[in-house]
């Protein structure tokens, strides 16, 4: 998927489901009603680049009551082996990216994922949630967490990514 424009989905701007060895590239994911990507069913060994998520906090396009426009940026589960490079996510509702296994089976876990080169700009919640200490073996290279309400990165006790040349302001 090459040169891909989303606005005012119902859900996400894009979602990878049940997908391998794929390349996605130039995206542009903006206000939309839950993640701009969503990758949470067996995605696996896949690169991800040159991905902008934005969303504007006054628009409220969403059709539903309960729907609040921006969720998070990225919502990753059941993922594995990826790459997510250069990467850009502003003002988000809750997390710029969520990490997690699906309900309780830590076999359905983010693990192995690199996200190098990001800036994660002024999210309500964290930059950067990984919320499962089931999600091991990521790799943070080169990010720009800004402004983040939460604070830059949460990771649960036992996830340990590990972190290098990253900045938290």
């Amino acid at each position: 998927v090459r040169n891909f424009t989303s606005i005012h989905n119902y859900f996400d701007g894009i979602a990878g489901y049940e997908t391998e060895d794929s390349i996605f590239e130039n995206l542009f994911l903006h206000n939309n009603c839950a993640a701009g990507v969503s990758t949470d069913i067996r995605f696996k060994n896949n690169l991800m680049s040159n991905v902008v998520i934005t969303r504007e906090p006054a628009d409220m396009s969403c059709s539903e009551p309960e729907q609040v426009l921006g969720t998070v940026g990225m919502f990753i589960r059941d993922s594995k082996e990826n790459i997510f490079d250069n990467i850009q996510i502003r003002s988000q509702r809750e997390h710029g990216i969520f990490l997690a296994q699906v309900d309780l089976d830590p076999g359905t876990s983010a693990t192995g994922n690199i996200f190098t080169n990001m800036v994660i700009e002024s999210s309500q919640g964290y930059g950067m949630r990984i919320n499962d200490a089931s999600c091991i073996n990521n790799m943070i290279n080169n990010a720009q967490f800004i402004g983040n309400s939460a604070g830059c990165l949460s990771a649960a006790l036992g996830a340990n990514p590990q972190v290098n040349g990253s900045v938290c302001r």
